[in-house]
């Protein structure tokens, strides 16, 4: 007999922080952009090309003030 299962899932473009908000990443971004990816802070890296850089700050930027309810 076959089960289905419903599963829900979050996600936040820009949650950089991983709080359910991205009213204060930005901040975050400015402290990590140009430093070296690591396990840290690998989320700071939002475009997923490697690197911390202004792509990644303007994602962020773009998506400010939204939140998962």
């Amino acid at each position: 007999m076959l089960q289905r299962f419903r599963v829900a899932i979050s996600l936040l473009v820009g949650d950089t922080t991983g709080d359910g908000s991205t009213a204060s990443d930005i901040g975050r971004m400015k402290g990590q952009s140009g430093q070296v990816l690591t396990t840290a802070n690998f989320r700071s890296d939002v475009n997923r090309d490697g690197t911390i850089n202004s792509g990644d700050a303007f994602i962020v930027r773009a998506r400010s003030g939204q939140f998962i309810p």
